[in-house]
């Protein structure tokens, strides 16, 4: 008899190499068996607010009686359009309540959306929300100068121009370390992205400065880049770019880890299932010293 988790993965290499609104959907109805069973674990605050905006929201997953947990923001993915920190009642709320079950205090953020905010928008919604737990982590249990910053997508993009862009931080790095996972670093991939133009704008003259390639020496926390068998090339190029682009910054590669079996979703989605292949790579990587 085939488990659940071979099951998955079969279907996940049927739909193959690409990426869409569909292929969204169809990845999640995968993986919703696999994890309802821990969403008894609400998060310890909903819609916490960091700044004014609706959209300027998290939710706070964390462990009761913590004291100076390693603490950890996630920001997903959706298009720079789309997207948000609590998709259903399984995700995004299954990468808050994975970490925290293992003593890791967890935010799950929002941030403003394209059309309506364009570039740096996103940028500056990680950074204010960092300033936000740097704030108020040690209150909840968690050591602001342990931070590990984590995104996905859209998400990995504006973690990266917190990280490296100068127009976007503009201030002391708060966070401890980063794991950037399958997001678009070098705006001259092509296909363009659906909502690429919506965010970063219409002139394409812009876009070597806005990405955050060139800018890469701007800060030297530890990496772990990730990228999925089942990313479509636009959307895996841009890890290895980023890769070159610190080797040769920093003399050394990053950390990169191969996601075998996954699509560009399905890596973030995976968290409560028996598949705990890339929780557990993020997890020594947040323990490593």
């Amino acid at each position: 008899m085939i488990d659940a988790m071979t099951s998955i993965k079969r279907e996940i290499a049927r739909l193959g190499a690409v990426f869409d609104q569909d292929i969204n959907a169809r990845t999640r109805a995968l993986y919703a068996p696999c994890v309802a069973a821990s969403t008894h674990d609400l998060p310890l605050s909903p819609d916490v607010a960091y700044g004014d905006h609706p959209r300027q929201k998290m939710d706070v997953y964390g462990c009761l009686g913590a004291r100076h947990a390693p603490v950890l923001l996630f920001v997903p993915g959706g298009g720079f359009v789309s997207g948000d920190k609590k998709i259903d009642e399984i995700f995004y709320g299954n990468i808050g309540r994975w970490f925290a079950q293992r003593g890791v205090l967890t935010f799950v953020m929002n941030y403003r959306l394209a059309p309506g905010f364009q570039w740096p928008a996103g940028g500056h919604d990680v950074r204010d929300a960092i300033n936000w737990i740097h704030a108020h982590a040690q209150g909840l249990g968690g050591d602001p100068e342990n931070l590990t910053l984590f995104g996905q997508s859209a998400g990995a993009a504006h973690v990266a121009s917190y990280l490296f862009h100068p127009e976007v931080r503009k201030e002391t790095l708060l966070a401890t370390r980063a794991v950037l996972a399958s997001g678009v670093y070098d705006l001259s991939v092509r296909p363009m992205p659906p909502g690429f133009a919506l965010y970063y704008g219409e002139d394409e003259s812009c876009y070597d400065s806005r990405g955050v390639l060139r800018h890469v020496g701007n800060a030297d926390v530890p990496l772990l880049l990730s990228y999925s068998e089942f990313d479509p090339p636009f959307l895996a190029i841009p890890t290895l770019r980023l890769a070159e682009a610190i080797a040769n910054q920093r003399g050394k590669m990053p950390k990169i880890v191969y996601l075998e079996g996954h699509n560009h979703v399905s890596n973030v989605l995976s968290f409560g299932s028996d598949d705990d292949s890339y929780g557990n790579e993020i997890l020594a990587f947040i323990n490593e010293r």
